[in-house]
């Protein structure tokens, strides 16, 4: 990257799907851009106009933080972290660029609008109508919804809706061409991991995909990011993570996973009947996800993990669901309709 970065972009650090869903907008921008962020950064997925600021942690220290203030989710004091990635933030404001992309948090985009930074605003689903929330929205000069407007929440305010750009449903598979088959009896099983910060929990433990295997004969798991219990059947495979799961995806029976953004994003880009079962995360962020999904008829949604004597009924009703709906959700043109908003946005605000 030779020319000075015009677009930032930060990234929340939980899970993978905010830096696989920045690397898929970033890598059709026109302008240069620096990516913020303090997860792992798969360098050989790295676009050529995209540089990397590490940052360093900012995870809650043993003992806990003392409470923020109103306006803000998480505000530590005297924390090093904190103050680094604020630093290094401010250091790159200070050359002029044109736009700061935040996905997600209060505080950094809070602070990047203070540091006159025209601001755009990652939308997820939840209940964010909470006053950190509104101020972050109130901040930015857009919002950008990496879904259709079909899975818009109805309790989202009117301002919030006016406000938001709808990309369409944003996924790294998004075009990707399916397989005219798929191998019967097969589920893939994908998220589940917890891996959403101290106040996630995951939706299913190694020992619940075991039991649920065992008790559907007939169907072969594969449990991708699993791992295998003590007592694993051999109708259950664990292949640990997989950096391109499409394939597997797209070619088994029925999908099973966890309510966020790129798992089921994914899914519908693999277009295959879709089982979905929320984590605990804050702001009831997948539960309402799954809620969207059984609206527009694309998932089955369960409110936690099934007993194993019903997954047998669970996964014949899914089979025969018509996958349409969730492949109608899945835009191939989601992540150059974000780009496009970044890149007119960078040039209205350029300095």
């Amino acid at each position: 990257m030779t020319e000075p970065a015009r677009i930032g972009y930060y990234a929340h650090h939980h899970g993978r799907g905010h830096v696989a869903r920045a690397l898929a907008i970033l890598a059709r921008v026109r302008a240069a851009a620096t990516l913020f962020t303090s997860a792992p950064v798969p360098t050989d997925a790295l676009p050529p106009n995209v540089g990397v600021c590490v940052l360093p942690p900012d995870l809650p220290r043993p003992g806990g933080e003392e409470p923020p203030p109103g306006g803000l989710h998480y505000a530590p004091l005297a924390h090093p972290g904190v103050c680094e990635r604020m630093a290094a933030i401010a250091a790159w404001a200070a050359r002029g660029p044109a736009l700061m992309v935040v996905d997600v948090s209060v505080e950094v985009a809070v602070f990047a609008r203070l540091l006159s930074l025209p601001v755009v605003v990652v939308r997820q689903h939840g209940e964010r109508t909470d006053a950190p929330h509104q101020a972050a929205y109130e901040a930015a000069v857009a919002c950008l919804a990496p879904f259709p407007e079909a899975l818009e929440s109805p309790g989202t305010p009117e301002t919030v809706r006016r406000a938001t750009v709808y990309a369409g449903g944003l996924s790294r598979f998004a075009g990707r061409a399916r397989p005219q088959t798929f191998c019967p009896r097969t589920v893939c099983l994908v998220g589940g991991g917890g891996s959403g910060g101290p106040e996630s929990s995951p939706a299913w433990t190694s020992q619940d995909v075991a039991d649920a295997a065992r008790a559907t004969p007939g169907w072969t798991w594969t449990w991708v990011g699993g791992d295998a219990s003590t007592d694993t059947p051999a109708s259950l495979r664990t292949p640990g993570w997989i950096d391109d799961p499409f394939p597997l995806l797209a070619s088994s029976e029925v999908v099973v996973a966890s309510g966020g953004h790129n798992a089921t994003m994914e899914a519908a880009a693999a277009g295959r009947p879709l089982v979905v079962i929320p984590e605990a995360r804050p702001f009831q962020e997948q539960v309402r996800k799954a809620e969207a999904l059984a609206r527009a008829g694309a998932a089955t949604a369960l409110e936690r993990w099934p007993a194993p004597e019903a997954w047998a009924d669970i996964l014949d009703r899914a089979s025969r669901r018509d996958p349409a709906p969730l492949r109608a959700l899945a835009d191939p043109d989601a992540p150059a309709r974000a780009a496009q908003l970044l890149d007119d946005l960078a040039v209205r605000y350029a300095v």
